[in-house]
């Protein structure tokens, strides 16, 4: 088993630490291999934000830096999508990124993060954790993994409203597939 996934978004919006919560909940939760690479703009806010992954069940991926074939990308901000091409799937944050941007060939997943942030918490802030609950549907990792990670590196005001984000996200897309 093998996943590359790319996430997206711009300064400010927690993509890195998406990256970091999902390489945790793989390797340390899991008990997978992972590779994570990061790269962003020198704007505190607002700059373009990557974080590439590679999740394995296979231990020698460490010659592997960078994603070649992403399996899935999180777009969080429709910013720099214009290097995004042939993934098979799309989670996309639905009231920021317009589905007419993506590529046409991959299966597009919309989630109105930021909206069901705002709804919830009043805050876009835990924006980023939902969007991860959403995307533990795909069991590349759970939803307990996930939130054992947040525990681990959150800090303690901040965790328990980022593990109900990601149980709305997670909740939100299994109203829709089942």
């Amino acid at each position: 088993m093998r996943h590359e996934i790319i996430i997206v978004g711009r300064g400010g919006q927690g993509i890195l630490f998406m990256g970091y919560i999902l390489g945790l909940a793989a390797s340390k939760f899991m008990g997978y291999s992972v590779v994570s690479y990061q790269s962003y703009s020198a704007e505190t806010r607002g700059g373009r934000t990557r974080c590439e992954l590679i999740i394995s069940d296979e231990e020698d991926i460490i010659d592997d830096i960078c994603v070649s074939e992403a399996e899935y990308a999180i777009i969080m901000y429709d910013g720099g999508l214009e290097k995004i091409r042939g993934y098979t799937k799309v989670f996309y944050n639905s009231g920021l990124v317009a589905v007419s941007a993506l590529p046409e060939e991959c299966e597009k997943i919309g989630v109105p993060a930021t909206r069901i942030a705002l709804e919830e918490f009043g805050s876009t802030i835990p924006a980023n954790m939902v969007m991860l609950g959403a995307f533990a549907l795909t069991r590349i990792v759970t939803l307990e993994s996930l939130a054992g990670a947040v525990r681990e590196v959150s800090r303690s005001e901040w965790a328990d409203m980022n593990i109900k984000a990601l149980n709305i996200g997670f909740k939100f897309m299994k109203s829709r597939v089942v």
